[in-house]
């Protein structure tokens, strides 16, 4: 990521090891997570980002696990880049997989400002609708909301509003939740 030559890398390493900054072993790690994060605050903004940047396509090349590669792409600015929304959509359905929707809100928020490809968006507002909803957060019903209004496609339409429902329900919207049920089963009919 620092564009050393692979002996420069070596004798860094060994140097930051001797200065007992890193582990002395393979991988590479920080001794404490407080001497990494008064390591990264020192690196300049531009240059943080662009290494995560560079990290990011390192690890890609590597094939690393999605989450490995993701947590790159979250300082970068938006591009318009299908492959980083799909890598981020990748990581958010394996942090919910692994119970942890926290993630996930943060790699589909990210997805969405990348932006996605329009086809994308909608199923991007259902995935981010409901992680927040599992967590209890608003935004979930509102990101749910979205994704109704953009869909055109009756099945998809007729799930959303069932996604839709149970947030409104938590958020006291109770008239609101069954309005919208109703209103989808007129539609079946």
């Amino acid at each position: 990521i620092a564009g050393l030559d692979d002996d420069s890398a070596v004798a860094a390493a060994d140097a930051l090891a001797g200065a007992a900054l890193i582990a002395e072993s393979e991988p590479l790690e920080f001794v404490h997570p407080i001497v990494r994060t008064a390591v990264y605050n020192e690196i300049p903004a531009h240059r943080r980002v662009r290494w995560h940047g560079r990290a990011a396509r390192l690890l890609d090349e590597a094939e690393a696990p999605t989450d490995e590669i993701a947590v790159h792409l979250l300082p970068l600015a938006p591009s318009g880049d299908a492959a980083v929304v799909g890598i981020l959509r990748a990581a958010a359905g394996a942090a919910l997989g692994a119970g942890a929707p926290e993630s996930a809100v943060r790699y589909l928020t990210r997805a969405l400002a990348e932006p996605p490809p329009p086809r994308a968006r909608v199923a991007i507002l259902r995935e981010l609708g409901t992680a927040e909803a599992s967590l209890q957060r608003p935004t979930g019903a509102e990101h749910l909301q979205e994704a109704l209004r953009l869909s055109s496609q009756p099945k998809e339409r007729a799930e959303i509003v069932r996604e839709l429902a149970a947030p409104l329900i938590h958020c006291g919207l109770m008239s609101e939740a069954v309005d919208l049920l109703e209103g989808a089963a007129d539609g079946l009919t």
